[in-house]
């Protein structure tokens, strides 16, 4: 288990202690995926699309039972030990279309049949409640309602909710939550924030932002952000110096920032476990989803990005066209100036930093370079878990990314920030 971290300028003891936290959750080996069914679903790594395949043999060359066929998505740049596009010719496969697709299809189905309940809880209720009645995710409730326990398992986006409210209810002294700041592109699902500071100190303070589950199949990251929030708010049960941070920094957590698409990821598990996207664009072209790491406004649609709509990196109509970039960008600027933000992201084990719409150096690299080193070190010393630390250009060169809109934003609008 590894996330990757998109750091913009922060303070370095911040983003120290940030991670010690986050490193503590990497600890833990009984963290748990739903446990996996029997199902038509096989999922493996592709760079930019996934493909959904009709079999009518495994691959073994065995025949499936009476005749039937499964479907199988596939992609193909993680590191899964599935079948490559070869053997799934040659086990009597033909590739049916593109799972980007497939998801317009299916979602525009599911929608309609919900557009005439108007209330929006019924329909949050619907989505939260629909995967465990066809039992395609197995849940151990009794995990769920059990606060030290709480770790153990991913949730579903009530839960996350629900934790964050009951967070909130029972540490009013450092917790703020703001049930919507924002609603998601396709069904409306409330985007909220969560503040954690000392409320008994009233005065101006370093804010650093922090953001998971941008990308929906990240689920560890929601994870990270979660616990963080937890040892946050209760500093007097989890490290006595946070006592001292709460009274001058305000951490301000956005960790749900892609709704639409991690429902997506839980509704139609084990299918969709690898969705990336929100779910923009259902019922307007044959392929659904934006990548919202492509979407923000700054040098969008440059190298990295992707203008095929079925494209795993498809970059949007336009720049900030998404209503979760949108949510996302105005709150910042709402709450500014904001000192130092993480992107969490997963899994890899690496500490990134701007710029990443180009491979060329900012001009205080050596300033993040010391950051991303000294929030490894922090990851080492608890755990002895090894980050790489790099530019995000000089691994992969993505343009309208979450990173690069903050790091221009704090530039070209005079942002302090600290060392």
């Amino acid at each position: 288990m590894a996330v990757a971290i998109a750091v913009g300028r922060f303070s370095v003891c911040v983003a120290a202690f940030c991670l010690l936290c986050a490193s503590a959750l990497l600890e833990r080996d009984t963290y748990s995926q739903p446990a996996l069914p029997h199902s038509s679903a096989i999922v493996e790594l592709s760079s930019t699309a996934v493909w959904i395949w009709r079999c009518v043999s495994w691959h073994n060359g065995m025949a499936l039972s009476n005749g039937s066929s499964l479907l199988i998505a596939r992609r193909s740049v993680d590191e899964f030990d599935v079948l490559s596009s070869e053997d799934l010719q040659a086990s009597n496969c033909t590739k049916l279309v593109d799972y980007s697709e497939l998801v317009a299809m299916e979602v525009k189905e599911n929608w309609e049949s919900l557009e005439q309940h108007l209330d929006p809880m019924y329909k949050l209720q619907f989505f939260n409640s629909s995967f465990s009645k066809n039992n395609k995710v197995k849940r151990n409730q009794a995990l769920v309602d059990n606060a030290d326990q709480w770790f153990s398992q991913y949730h579903n986006i009530t839960e996350i909710q629900e934790w964050f409210r009951r967070l909130s209810e029972e540490n009013q002294l450092t917790v703020f939550m703001n049930n919507s700041i924002g609603k998601s592109s396709q069904y409306n699902i409330d985007i909220f924030s969560v503040h954690i500071t000392d409320k008994s100190v009233r005065k101006e303070k370093t804010k650093i932002y922090l953001q998971c589950l941008l990308h929906a199949r990240e689920w560890i990251s929601g994870s990270v952000c979660m616990y963080l929030a937890q040892q946050l708010a209760q500093p007097e049960q989890s490290n006595d110096a946070l006592i001292d941070l709460l009274k001058e920094v305000e951490f301000i957590f956005v960790p749900l920032a892609n709704p639409d698409g991690y429902y997506l990821t839980w509704y139609k598990y084990p299918k969709y476990r690898m969705w990336r996207k929100n779910l923009a664009g259902v019922g307007v072209g044959k392929c659904a989803g934006v990548d919202l790491n492509r979407n923000f406004d700054v040098h969008w649609s440059e190298d990295g990005g992707g203008s095929d709509p079925c494209s795993d990196v498809y970059q949007g109509t336009s720049a900030g066209s998404e209503r979760e970039v949108q949510t996302i960008a105005d709150y910042i600027k709402h709450h500014s100036p904001v000192h130092g933000a993480i992107d969490f992201h997963s899994y890899y084990q690496e500490v990134l930093y701007p710029y990443a719409w180009t491979a060329d150096s900012p001009q205080d690299e050596e300033d993040l370079k010391r950051i991303a080193d000294s929030v490894a070190s922090a990851i080492g010393a608890v755990n002895g878990q090894v980050y790489s630390t790099q530019r995000m250009g000089s691994v992969y060169v993505a343009s309208g990314t979450f990173v690069d809109w903050y790091d221009h934003m704090i530039f070209t609008r005079q942002y302090d920030w600290l060392l």
